[in-house]
């Protein structure tokens, strides 16, 4: 007897499909110049989160080689811009963080400049809760990222630099602002283009914040673990297999530690991989790759519907659009993303998407920095569903499967457009459903995974089934 059974998804099925994450249209913001990087924090002390922009040049903008303070006022919307320089000619910015720096208990911005003459700059926040002129230091070697973390565990921020050959880690001291630093070797052959990516977080559950680099052209991440005052100089290495566009971390399986999320494209091929943070020496439990929405640039981690889950955001260059996944009732994000429109930008720094609540109403917003247009922003309007009331409203069954002639589903998905892909990620067909049932009968035996978008809602929702 041929074996049958019913695999449970979540799909777009109507207009109510997917409601729990929603945005209002994106807003913009005209800068005159070329963002480049974006952070969220409170840079004014006032308790409220603020949006800082950096920006490149273009043109002879005043707005050119600066940063853009948006302060949150206590209406919840963004006041203009306060712009605070970073050089007087043309510099590149790179990245940029926020942090207390010098133990004041206020937010300062630290910002690093790739080319040409690399150096990183801090802007101190003063009593006033405004930003003192920028402090800068020269590097020898180009800087590809910059961070802010405590990376010894004594109460005090660390600032964190990826150039091009080493790590290096600056550890604050009993003096307020002054920092003594390590250098750590990057490993031999890596590349300055394309450039790697850094992240800190606690990658071995021991309450200290450890260093992630992705270094593209090696095509592997390195894990470098804090031990006391100094760095592990030997990283764990897990070989990627290939080279990814964007990196971040965040807890994506409930388990309360930090994974580890990178992302591709080329166009038709997309992904998003998946690695679990485990107990023991591979530190990583590789879950895969999903189907992603077009080169898909930067990601990030965050709970946008306050339901407990973390969300996976991408931005996507080329594409205007910004894409959501959520958890399903099993745990994982096999059910696909919902897409939100945005404004064009062929590209975006691993730096140019941030997450965080921009107007007080305790959900999580997004902003982007833009090059062709300024300064992005959706503001969160998502409403929480619980995990029972999702999956009644969305409740699909695809059958049979594994499957020789049709692939049938159950649920409301006449008109819904369909897409068709194969083990590799290419698509094979794609058309708008007519009845409840696709013809398979021409695919050769194999995995093959459909996308199915609802008429009314702008998200796709992912699954896969074997053809015998």
């Amino acid at each position: 007897m041929r074996n049958k059974y019913l695999l449970v998804i979540l799909m777009l099925a109507s207009s109510r499909a997917f409601s729990q994450i929603s945005f209002l249209p994106y807003e913009n913001k005209w800068t005159e110049s070329w963002p480049e990087v974006v952070k969220i924090g409170d840079v004014n002390n006032d308790g409220r989160n603020d949006v800082v922009l950096g920006l490149q040049a273009y043109g002879s903008s005043i707005n050119n080689h600066s940063i853009l303070v948006y302060l949150q006022n206590a209406n919840g919307t963004l006041d203009p811009p306060v712009r605070y320089p970073y050089a007087s000619d043309y510099k590149i910015i790179g990245s940029i963080d926020i942090g207390d720096l010098n133990q004041d208990g206020k937010n300062d911005i630290i910002v690093g400049i790739k080319s040409p003459s690399s150096f990183y700059g801090v802007f101190y926040q003063n009593a006033a809760g405004a930003l003192d002129p920028i402090i800068t230091t020269p590097l020898i070697e180009t800087l590809e990222r910059v961070r802010i973390a405590d990376m010894n565990r004594d109460g005090r921020n660390d600032i964190i630099l990826s150039t091009w050959q080493n790590i290096q880690v600056l550890y604050q001291q009993n003096t307020a602002g002054t920092f003594q630093g390590i250098s750590i070797p990057k490993p031999a052959n890596a590349y300055v283009y394309p450039a790697p990516m850094m992240e800190i977080a606690d990658m071995n559950n021991d309450s200290s914040n450890d260093l992630v680099i992705h270094i593209p052209n090696l095509k592997k991440v390195y894990t470098y673990f804090s031990t006391g005052n100094t760095m592990n100089p030997n990283p764990v290495v897990f070989d990627a297999g290939q080279t990814y566009d964007g990196m971040t971390l965040g807890d994506v399986n409930n388990d309360g530690k930090q994974d580890l999320l990178l992302c591709r494209g080329p166009n038709g091929t997309s992904k998003i991989r998946i690695l679990h943070q485990v107990t023991g020496s591979t530190l990583y439990a590789d879950q895969g790759e999903m189907p992603a929405y077009e080169l898909p640039d930067a990601l990030r981690v965050a709970d946008l519907n306050n339901d407990g889950k973390n969300e996976i955001i991408a931005v996507h260059g080329g594409w205007s659009r910004v894409t959501t996944y959520s958890q399903n009732g099993f745990g994982n994000y096999a059910n696909g993303y919902q897409l939100f429109p945005v404004a064009y930008a062929s590209s975006y720094n691993e730096d140019g998407l941030a997450v965080g609540d921009i107007n007080s109403d305790g959900k999580k917003d997004i902003v982007i920095a833009d090059y062709n247009v300024g300064l992005d922003i959706l503001y969160n309007t998502s409403a929480a569903l619980s995990v029972q009331e999702t999956e009644k409203i969305h409740d699909v069954t695809l059958y049979p499967n594994p499957a020789t002639d049709f692939i049938r589903i159950k649920g409301e998905v006449q008109n819904s457009r369909y897409e068709l892909y194969d083990a590799s990620g290419r698509m094979l067909a794609s058309g708008t459903m007519n009845g409840n049932e696709i013809d398979i009968r021409n695919l050769p035996t194999g995995k093959y995974v459909l996308g199915f978008y609802a008429v009314k809602a702008t998200g796709r929702v992912m699954t896969s089934f074997i053809k015998k």
